[in-house]
């Protein structure tokens, strides 16, 4: 008499969906039931992995897929071809499932922080009147295009250039994007990034925590990030200084607009070298042309 198939998810060693072989090695079969207890394992196994380090993925790495992971325990399946190509394909669309209600919820989050006058931007609805827009516009949709590989390689946008010229209006349509790639993303800007850093001092807060909370999203968005008056004090550029820089040694994309007119005055605004690292490898962009607020007035 063929032996029953045990399923069981091994903490400790990491083994997922380890089907003990009986003494008979044809393969079988695999339940619905089956199946749904080897899905529900790799479940809990890529939810302990995306909120703990483990020793067997290198830190900063993606979370696998539940595809990936059903994978990698195919070998250890005493199962037909049939049953393993059924068990990947259930694995695919549960991941896509779960990967648009994060999408959605992003979307929707990153909805409420922008403010109702960006949350529909998209750089199909930015409007271009000039050689120097209609020019821009392509370059940002390019780099939109590869949005997910610039990310790995901490590759981000710059925009700058006078109030009214739509800056704001690209980055949030760029920043729907990434989260539309997979991509998670924090939006801010300058004025309400340095309250946070007084209101830390007020209150005896810590400083490290708003910085960690700036570096851990995939993709950062500080939009108009030097003050009205035109610079930081020493202090506020210290602390855009430690965030930008803990991001550029991680890699993380950062996607910036600056109301100023060129690069000498970014870096008198915010410090040559938090400048610096945020055009490495960055679309830059001089958006040169009319206001649409002062067309409007």
């Amino acid at each position: 008499m063929e032996e029953k198939m045990d399923f069981r998810l091994d903490l400790d060693n990491g083994t997922l969906g380890h089907l003990q072989e009986s003494a008979c090695s044809n393969p079988r079969e695999l339940s619905n039931d089956d199946i749904g207890r080897i899905l529900a394992d790799a479940t809990r196994t890529q939810d302990r992995w995306g909120t703990e380090w483990d020793c067997r993925r290198p830190r900063g790495s993606e979370v696998p897929s539940l595809v990936e992971i059903v994978r990698d325990e195919l070998p250890t399946l005493n199962a037909t071809r049939a049953s393993k190509e059924k068990l990947v394909s259930a694995a695919r669309q549960i991941q896509a499932e779960k990967d648009e209600r994060l999408r959605q919820a992003r979307l929707h989050e990153f909805s409420q922080t922008v403010g109702q006058r960006f949350a529909a931007a998209t750089l199909d609805t930015y409007q271009t009147t000039t050689g120097e827009q209609k020019a821009a516009i392509v370059k940002v949709k390019a780099f939109a295009a590869n949005i997910r590989d610039h990310a790995n390689k901490g590759e981000g946008m710059v925009l700058f250039g006078a109030a009214g010229t739509g800056k704001t209006h690209l980055v949030a349509a760029v920043a729907k994007l990434a989260i539309d790639a997979g991509l998670s993303v924090q939006w801010t800007n300058g004025q309400d990034l340095f309250a946070r850093f007084r209101a830390a001092i007020d209150n005896d807060g810590s400083e490290a925590g708003i910085i960690k909370s700036m570096v851990g999203a995939d993709v950062l968005v500080i939009d108009d990030v030097l003050p009205p008056g035109g610079s930081l004090s020493d202090y506020q550029a210290a602390c855009l200084y430690r965030i930008i820089d803990a991001r550029y040694r991680d890699r993380k994309m950062t996607l910036v607009s600056l109301n100023v007119a060129n690069g000498g005055e970014a870096e008198s605004g915010m410090g040559a070298q938090t400048a610096d690292r945020l055009r490495h490898g960055a679309l830059t962009l001089f958006c040169n042309w009319p206001s649409y607020r002062r067309a409007g007035a």
